[in-house]
């Protein structure tokens, strides 16, 4: 949609242009959403849709600090560059869309790379995945511990990843 255009329409709703045609639009009641989802109570005053530049701050330092907890700028450029493709695979895409070719890219390992990941997104309390929940990552560290202390873990064995960097 491009703009708005009242006269277009009936007076009742709203008009607005999309590929040179006029189309009517719906308004969406967004704050009964909120309620449903337990956001704020019925009749309760909707979240305000904006933040105080010190929360702002706040939030962005919390980023900042996971970020330069890479062990070189390279794997800090690396981290940057993961987060930006989990949270905009579309429009952030200069160093790829996937954890391999950015890993490639910052001189670690994919793994490394996607455990950093999981650490932010379990620091901040970001429930958007795609992957694993915590439970299955739980059983499946507890698979890997028993399979190093076997002896049958693959790290043993693989010689590929042995120049590679931890993020």
């Amino acid at each position: 949609m491009t703009s708005l255009h009242a006269d277009y329409g009936d007076g009742l709703h709203e008009t607005a242009t999309e590929d040179q045609q006029v189309i009517r639009t719906t308004s969406f009641n967004y704050d009964s959403i909120d309620e449903a989802n337990g956001w704020h109570e019925p009749g309760e005053a909707p979240m305000p849709d904006s933040v105080s530049f010190s929360d702002m701050s706040a939030c962005f330092i919390l980023v900042l600090e996971w970020m330069l907890k890479g062990k070189t700028l390279q794997i800090v450029g690396g981290r940057c560059a993961a987060l930006a493709a989990y949270l905009d695979p579309v429009n952030s895409n200069r160093f790829g869309t996937d954890l391999t070719s950015i890993a490639k890219s910052a001189g670690c390992s994919r793994a490394a790379l996607s455990a950093s990941l999981i650490e932010f997104r379990d620091a901040v309390s970001i429930h958007l995945s795609n992957g694993k929940n915590s439970e299955a990552r739980a059983s499946y560290r507890q698979t890997q511990i028993r399979a190093m202390e076997a002896g049958r873990h693959s790290s043993f064995s693989r010689k590929d990843l042995r120049h590679k960097k931890p993020a």
